[in-house]
């Protein structure tokens, strides 16, 4: 049987440990009075003295990740990986990220442009922790006249 009253008397516990974790100056302070049996706590462990920026607020339009990738995929020579590619895209920094893990989102326009292959195709496909690799699609346009067609 559950005791409820010592599941409540927990509640109460975590629930006023979360009010003094919220506040930057209560953790600051009990950074500076709290040690592990006189050590310095761990670096990992401290919260952030100022609080964390908030997310942008508007949503970026319809199709602009799509575009922003294809038009830097576009740029690369050669296979190239989703991560490799949202990387790139975070150090030119023309385009901000509204997604929590940039690579993700790219892989996930990748591998739909690559499903439809109009302008992306799958290179090689990912195993375990290597990733899919993709390439650009050239179009007919591009392709020089009279090279290869036995002219």
């Amino acid at each position: 049987m559950i005791d409820l009253k010592k599941v409540d008397a927990k509640i109460k516990m975590l629930e006023a440990i979360r009010q003094i974790a919220a506040d930057p100056e209560m953790t600051a302070l009990l950074d500076e009075v709290t040690t592990d049996r006189g050590a310095a706590p761990p670096k990992t462990l401290k919260m952030p003295l100022k609080p964390a920026k908030k997310r942008q607020t508007s949503k970026p339009q319809r199709g602009a990740l799509k575009a922003a990738v294809l038009k830097a995929a576009r740029q690369k020579q050669g296979p190239f990986s989703g991560y490799a590619l949202a990387e790139d895209m975070l150090k030119d920094g023309k385009y901000k990220f509204s997604a929590p893990h940039p690579a993700i989102a790219v892989n996930d326009v990748l591998r739909t442009a690559a499903a439809k292959g109009n302008e992306i195709r799958l290179h090689k496909r990912g195993k375990g922790s290597d990733p899919n690799l993709y390439e650009n699609v050239k179009p007919q346009a591009e392709a020089v006249a009279g090279k290869g067609s036995g002219d």
